[in-house]
Order: C-alpha cells, then sequence, then structure tokens
C-alpha cells in the first residue's frame, strides 16, 4: 500500500507539470472543442507570434483603444496558424478583426481555405483545386469560389456592404460546413457561399494573404473550432 501510494504521488508532479506546459502554450480562455486558439497572451510584443507561420513581417503589439494583445500584419505575403489537429468536414473559424491601411491601393485582407498545394502554402496565391478565398476590406466583403463547374477556374462573388470600419474591431465569424460557407460580421449573415458538389471536399489548412504594402491589419482572439455547439457549452 505504502509503495502504492508513493508512485501516485510521483506521478502527480508530472501531471501537474505537463498541465502548466499546456496552459503555457495554449491561451486561458480556450475551451473545448477548440482545434486551435491563439489570443497571443504569452507571446512578448514586437515578437513574431509563435504558434504562426509567414514569409513577410509580422508582429504582437498592444492597441490604444481594445484591450488583449494583437498580431499585426506589416507587409506583403502569406501567414498561417499552425495547428497539428486535423480540419473536421465542418468547422468554425472566428477572430477580430481591425482594419488598418497605410497609403493607398489595394487594402484588402485575404483569408483563403484550400485542401491541397502542390507547393507552399505560404509562397502561392492560389489555393488549388476547391479552395475558396474571401476579401476583407473597407465597408465591403467578397468571394473566389475555385473549381466551380460553372466556370473552368473560379467563379467571383459579388462584394456585399458591411460595416467594417477603420480603427473599429470586427467580429469576423466564418462556418465551413460541406455544402455552405456562411461569414457572419458582428453577429450578422453577410455572405452565403454555396459549395458545388467538386467542391465538397476537406480543407486541411487556411491562411491570410496581402498584397502590396496598403493593408495592415489587427488579429486577435483567433480561433478554430470544431463548429459542434455542444462542445462549447
Amino acid at each position: 500500500m505504502v509503495k502504492r501510494i508513493y508512485r501516485g504521488l510521483l506521478v502527480l508532479p508530472v501531471l501537474l507539470c505537463s498541465s502548466v506546459v499546456f496552459a503555457q502554450n495554449n491561451a486561458s480562455n480556450a475551451v473545448s472543442g477548440d482545434l486551435f486558439f491563439d489570443n497571443f497572451k504569452n507571446d512578448s510584443t514586437g515578437d513574431f507570434p509563435k504558434h504562426w507561420l509567414g514569409n513577410a513581417k509580422a508582429s504582437v503589439e498592444l492597441n490604444k483603444t481594445y484591450q488583449g494583445k494583437w498580431m499585426r500584419f506589416s507587409s506583403q505575403g502569406t501567414f498561417s496558424p499552425v495547428f497539428e489537429k486535423a480540419l473536421p468536414e465542418s468547422f468554425v473559424v472566428e477572430f477580430d478583426f481591425i482594419h488598418e491601411v497605410n497609403g493607398t491601393g489595394n487594402n484588402s485582407t485575404e483569408l483563403t481555405f484550400f485542401n491541397q498545394q502542390k507547393i507552399s502554402s505560404l509562397d502561392a496565391d492560389f489555393p488549388g483545386h476547391q479552395g475558396i478565398k474571401l476579401y476583407f476590406a473597407e465597408g465591403m466583403i467578397s468571394y473566389l469560389c475555385y473549381s466551380n463547374p460553372d466556370l473552368s477556374e473560379h467563379m467571383a462573388g459579388e462584394n456585399r456592404n458591411v460595416p467594417i470600419d477603420l480603427h473599429k474591431k470586427t467580429s469576423i465569424r466564418i462556418e465551413i460546413q460541406k455544402k455552405n460557407v456562411n461569414v457572419l460580421i458582428n453577429g450578422a449573415m453577410a455572405l452565403k457561399i454555396q459549395r458545388s458538389q467538386r467542391q465538397q471536399e476537406l480543407f486541411s489548412t487556411l491562411r491570410f494573404n496581402l498584397w502590396g504594402s496598403v493593408a495592415e491589419p489587427l488579429i486577435g482572439n483567433f480561433r478554430i473550432s470544431d463548429g459542434n455547439p455542444s462542445s462549447r457549452l
């Protein structure tokens, strides 16, 4: 009995240490059902975030108006979160977005979902077969669906007017489903994208793109969840 208790006491510190490491590597308000969550709490200001990859300049910073830490994309390139769990058929991406620009020109921020890529996901403009690309800019949102049966390469969606304002926090929620993609801006439906039968394959990853040096958006509280409402209770 004594030996069993002693072994149990040896195991307990290991479990506690593992919990501490997990807590340090994951944001404090990650919840059950999360596949990835980053509020940049454990990143130092001025540094590139630990749980992201990119081929251009980005850094963690504080914002004078909104609390918490934010990731700023500040040069042309591509940025992707690093997550180990495979994306399911249905999942949800949520994040806070502050639209910032520096100059005139193309100031949109692109978010692309795709299922396979022959070259590095950080280097390519187009998302390969079955990809979807969303464009966020001041006052509007639009999209492209690739490998749509209607067109040989892609289908452009109409622009929609949405409340994305300069310097103001915007809540973005993207619901990826087998047959549809729903985009909500500040809780209101902005886009309902129908995925063709050729498009109904699993997505493997996602990335943000900036083209040009005008857009300098801030991203906060970035979450990928399994899309199951019961897991978020």
